[in-house]
């Protein structure tokens, strides 16, 4: 999701997600204590989870830039670190605009994230693989990856009439005075919508956090 100008709303940070592929990894207790000391995950979680495990599978949680870096030296077996956006980043702006999706399916459920789902979902897969051969050897020059199927429709852009820059004017008012309630901001030769704000704000990223409250 993008403003007027081409700036992003929406995709603005990134964070370092770890995969590993249980079938790769031949010394499991050596890999699990070297990400238990990256991670902070316990070593005993980990070996349950690559023994049980049948199948390549995400540790829960996103780890920073430099521990990202530090797993990616270690070149371990059957370990991939990727990089991945951060849906709403961390400036919060037009969230109500914007609205949030259900991380369990991808789903979106409000504002113009619902309103825009199948266009900026797209049916396109994203997967991690591991290219080996017939005795589970990584193939050299190709490992592991992050692959695009590129067989279904291609997520698309949607781009509002919204101003990044003054829709964070606005937004850095209302907080510096702590107002509650909306604003908006109009352009009257064409009605387009500039900025929209409301208060108390919310993060995309912690929804579950807030429906899950005691009330």
């Amino acid at each position: 999701i993008i403003d007027r100008n081409g700036l992003l709303l929406t995709n603005t940070a990134q964070q370092y997600s770890i995969i590993l592929f249980p079938r790769q990894i031949s010394q499991k207790d050596i890999t699990a204590g070297t990400l238990s000391k990256c991670t902070g995950i316990p070593g005993s979680e980990l070996i349950q989870r690559i023994n049980e495990s049948h199948h390549p599978f995400k540790l829960n949680g996103a780890v920073d830039g430099l521990t990202a870096q530090e797993i990616r030296q270690k070149h371990m077996e059957g370990v991939l670190v990727i990089g991945e956006k951060v849906r709403y980043g961390y400036s919060l702006l037009a969230s109500h605009v914007i609205g949030y999706i259900n991380k369990l399916d991808n789903q979106g459920v409000s504002g113009v994230e619902k309103m825009c789902d199948d266009v900026l979902k797209g049916s396109d897969a994203e997967y991690a693989a591991a290219f080996v051969d017939a005795g589970q050897n990584l193939i050299p020059g190709l490992g592991y990856k992050w692959v695009k199927d590129r067989g279904g429709v291609e997520a698309s852009d949607v781009v509002l009439t919204l101003d990044k820059r003054v829709q964070k004017a606005v937004e850095d008012v209302m907080d510096r005075h702590s107002l509650k309630g909306a604003a908006i901001v109009i352009r009257p030769s064409t009605g387009e919508i500039l900025a929209m704000a409301s208060r108390p704000n919310f993060d995309g990223n912690r929804v579950y956090d807030y429906l899950s409250k005691d009330s």
